[in-house]
C-alpha cells in the first residue's frame, strides 16, 4: 500500500504543472505506478487517458486483464529487467482494470531502439522500462493528435551499461532508424 500510495504522487506533481494532460503513459512491472496514478488522474483529471505498456514475455498485467483474473507467468522472457514480474497483486489489478484505458504490448527490440534513440538524440539515458513509452510514440502504437499533451515518466536507474554498449553496436551494424 505504501508503494502504491507513494507512486501516486507522480500524477499529483504532474497536475501541479500541467492541467488536463491528454495522455499519461506508464510502463507496467508490478502495476503499482499505473494503478495509483490512474486513480489520481481519474479523480482529478478525468479526461486524461492512462495507457499502460508492457513487453511480450513480461506481461502479467495484460494477461490478467485478458483473463479477467490474476495470471502468474511461469517464466519471464523479456530482456526488460524492470518488467521481470511474474504476477501482479489483486489491488494493482483491480485499480488498473477500473481506471486504465488500454494496455499495449511492445517488442523488446522496440524498447532497445527507443532507449538508444533517446541517448543519441536527447543525451538522456533511460532504462528499457521507460523507453517502452517512447517506443509507443515513435511506433505510433496508439492514436494521438499533435496538439495532445502526452506525459511520460522517464527513469534511468536500472540499466547495464555493458549491455547497452552491445545493443548500440548491434544497432549501428544493422543501421536501424527507430523512427521508421
Amino acid at each position: 500500500d505504501d508503494i502504491i500510495n507513494g507512486q501516486g504522487t507522480i500524477a499529483l506533481e504532474i497536475l501541479e504543472k500541467l492541467s488536463n494532460p491528454s495522455y499519461f503513459l506508464a510502463s507496467i512491472g508490478g502495476g503499482s505506478m499505473i494503478a495509483s496514478n490512474s486513480l489520481v488522474f481519474h479523480e482529478l483529471s478525468a479526461k486524461t487517458k492512462v495507457l499502460g505498456f508492457q513487453t511480450y514475455g513480461a506481461d502479467a498485467m495484460f494477461k490478467s486483464l485478458e483473463a479477467d483474473d490474476l495470471v502468474k507467468i511461469p517464466h519471464i522472457t523479456s530482456q526488460v529487467e524492470s518488467f521481470a514480474t511474474k504476477y501482479v497483486s489483486q489491488k494493482t489489478f483491480s485499480l488498473t482494470k477500473k481506471y486504465v484505458s488500454e494496455i499495449i504490448r511492445m517488442q523488446d527490440q522496440e524498447c532497445v531502439d527507443a532507449s538508444i534513440f533517446m541517448l543519441e538524440r536527447a543525451n538522456i539515458l533511460i532504462e528499457l522500462s521507460a523507453s517502452v513509452c517512447v517506443a509507443a510514440l515513435l511506433k505510433k502504437k496508439f492514436i494521438f493528435n499533435p496538439s495532445d499533451k502526452i506525459v511520460i515518466t522517464l527513469c534511468g536507474g536500472n540499466y547495464d551499461l555493458g549491455v547497452l554498449s552491445k545493443q548500440i553496436i548491434l544497432n549501428k551494424n544493422v543501421n536501424k532508424n527507430p523512427c521508421q
